[in-house]
């Protein structure tokens, strides 16, 4: 995903516009999977332009006014970040603008990480607190128990998929004898209640730049969900741990103390995440099945593993 040859130029176009100075550079930084970033620099200064990747141009003007709103919510709150300059659209192109913030990527950093992942579980911790009426990237609904409903039959849908001829038996994720036991795992959340709350959503190495005071900031609310507190969040992390070991147990441990959570707390939470694991896990290889056939493979294997996780815990 790498950006086309003209994105630049797009990107310069948009800074001028806003900024009122004639743009000195122009390069691309940081590509994620839903965006491509640009930092673009004035005699006055520098700013950072993001320009969605194809795949989202049909809702990057929605994604940015997500993302500006949680910027802003989570900035009163004392989660330092870039600020949003602007978001609009121009020729087709939605944009957003932001401030520079200077310093290192987390990902980059050899030491110290542990400090970041306690911030982190602290940032975690206090946007959790910010109040959400809807599911998932919608964040407002304004139906009474419109929220619990909308978990409800997400939760359902994956539970009364479970059938004997569940493509994921078809797939070796399942076998006619698992599958009952996957709908005991799943319906164990339906037992539950659980408080909803907003989620970054990709807590990561990644999305944080240590300024040269030390400050942590945190960046990048492309991903943020309406979902359950502190689920969410909290098996994102884990989740990168299962990959590649990074967060390490002891960087998982510090998330875990900087959001607030005792071991003992969170031995008793551990149940929950897992079974909301397979939850996650097995709803996106559906997602893949209907929509995304070329990654079937890849969601196949997390599935897998999330199932294994869950038996394990038995």
């Amino acid at each position: 995903m790498d950006p086309k040859p003209n994105d630049s130029a797009v990107a310069s176009d948009i800074a001028t516009a806003f900024l009122r100075e004639r743009v000195r550079s122009v390069r691309p930084i940081g590509q994620g999977s839903n965006n491509k970033n640009f930092l673009v620099e004035t005699a006055n200064g520098r700013a950072v332009v993001k320009l969605s990747h194809d795949h989202r141009r049909h809702r990057s003007l929605q994604d940015y006014r997500k993302e500006k709103w949680c910027i802003e919510q989570s900035s009163a709150l004392g989660v330092p970040g870039p600020s949003v300059l602007s978001i609009g659209e121009v020729d087709g192109n939605a944009f957003m603008i932001q401030t520079f913030v200077e310093g290192i990527n987390g990902k980059q950093l050899e030491r110290d990480r542990t400090a970041i992942w306690r911030k982190l579980g602290e940032y975690a911790k206090m946007t959790h607190s910010i109040k959400v009426t809807g599911w998932g990237e919608d964040f407002f609904d304004d139906r009474p128990g419109g929220q619990r409903s909308s978990w409800l039959k997400y939760l359902t849908y994956n539970i009364e998929s479970l059938t004997d001829g569940d493509p994921l038996i078809g797939l070796g994720v399942l076998t006619r004898e698992l599958s009952p036991v996957a709908r005991r795992l799943l319906e164990e959340l339906g037992d539950k209640t659980f408080q909803f709350g907003l989620n970054h959503g990709d807590l990561a190495l990644w999305n944080t730049l240590v300024g040269p005071s030390g400050k942590i900031n945190l960046l990048d609310w492309g991903s943020a969900e309406a979902h359950i507190i502190p689920h969410f969040d909290m098996l994102y992390v884990i989740r990168q741990h299962l990959r590649d070991g990074t967060p390490t147990i002891e960087e998982m441990a510090a998330f875990r103390h900087g959001y607030g959570l005792s071991d003992e707390e969170y031995a008793r939470l551990k149940p929950e995440l897992d079974r909301l694991f397979l939850l996650i896990r097995f709803d996106k290889l559906r997602w893949a099945i209907d929509r995304n056939p070329s990654r079937i493979e890849e969601y196949v294997g997390r599935a897998q593993m999330a199932l294994r996780v869950n038996l394990g815990n038995k």
